[in-house]
């Protein structure tokens, strides 16, 4: 059964230096990673509130994927660096 109440939503700071995400988690801390079209994971953390920002500014424009990983739930969503 597919769940949207729970998807991250994603969205670029202004300056694109950080991605800010909203995400209602469904475990006390879900683990998130940001990967590159090669599926190399560049950024590792936890998913600490339900609104957050991470430091994107040192990634190359380029797409990426998101993926959070909360139980035995995964998300994953694509955005894009363009500066």
């Amino acid at each position: 059964m597919l769940d949207f109440f729970h998807n991250p939503s994603l969205q670029l700071s202004e300056d694109q230096k950080f991605l800010e995400i909203s995400y209602v988690p469904k475990t006390n801390k879900p683990i998130f990673d940001i990967c590159d079209p090669s599926g190399s994971i560049l950024k590792s953390g936890t998913m600490t509130k339900k609104k957050m920002r991470v430091l994107i500014a040192d990634l190359l424009d380029s797409v990426y994927v998101f993926l959070i990983l909360d139980g035995d739930r995964i998300r994953s969503k694509k955005f894009t660096i363009s500066r």
